[in-house]
């Protein structure tokens, strides 16, 4: 009977001790403002093929976004996981890929503009970007994680002929 009842009730899943403050919040606020800016400014999302001048406009009203963005990434940074609420979980993951596009928004106009040292800074933000926001959460996460250092090295990789050694 003593087997039967440890096997039923399995330990609680433990909860993490989250940094104060934790990094995740300003990100999760600049995700928020991206997203309401990029009602707008839809060329954010869409910087691979966007013109220019109206990339370049995007880049400026995002300009609070890039600010919130590394202010939170100075910081420690932790997932935080509700086991209840799946809902907010995945509504987080949506303004992670929108920070990422505002990241990849960046740097392609520094690559349009041929300062390719600000665009492999804005690639290798990106990166750093993608590593944290893997900390602490899911499996789904990690994923969306994954794809946004994936966005950020494949821009990485497209500049790289055009950086000097001491650049890299």
């Amino acid at each position: 009977a003593g087997v039967y009842y440890k096997l039923m009730t399995p330990l609680s899943i433990p909860k993490p001790e989250m940094p104060d403050p934790n990094g995740w919040d300003d990100l999760v606020a600049a995700g928020q403002l991206a997203e309401s800016l990029t009602n707008e400014l839809t060329t954010i999302e869409n910087y691979d093929s966007a013109p220019k001048a109206q990339l370049a406009t995007a880049v400026k009203a995002m300009a609070p976004v890039y600010e919130r963005l590394k202010g939170g990434l100075e910081m420690q940074v932790l997932c935080p996981v509700d086991y209840g609420d799946s809902v907010s979980n995945f509504d987080s993951l949506t303004t992670m890929r929108s920070l990422e596009y505002v990241l990849a928004g960046q740097g392609h106009l520094a690559k349009q503009e041929g300062r390719f040292s600000d665009a492999a800074d804005s690639s290798l933000e990106g990166i750093r970007f993608g590593y944290a926001i893997r900390r602490g959460g899911l499996m789904v996460d990690s994923l969306v994680g994954i794809a946004c250092s994936g966005i950020a090295c494949r821009n990485l990789h497209d500049i790289h002929e055009e950086l000097s050694a001491q650049q890299c």
